[in-house]
């Protein structure tokens, strides 16, 4: 491991081609996706949320997790394609 690269814990959300959401292999609404995000934030402020998206996923439900990440304050998001 290079001696800047820093271990953070880490929220995943995937983004299927159909445009649904999931969260450790289980579909999650909008509504789980936003709890998921700030308790996330809650006990792990330095936290880092990662987008793994279907690469034909609607860049707008793409969107939808950025948003869901901004309002609970996770500023450390990750890219992901499949």
């Amino acid at each position: 491991m290079d001696a800047k690269e820093v271990k953070r814990p880490t929220l995943t959300i995937v983004v299927a081609k159909d445009g649904s959401l999931s969260h450790k292999n289980k579909k999650i609404t909008l509504a789980q996706l936003t709890e998921l995000c700030q308790a996330h934030k809650k006990k792990h402020p330095n936290g880092a949320l990662n987008i793994r998206a279907d690469k034909q996923a609607h860049i707008k439900q793409v969107r939808v997790v950025l948003d869901a990440a901004a309002k609970a304050d996770l500023v450390i998001v990750l890219f992901d394609s499949k």
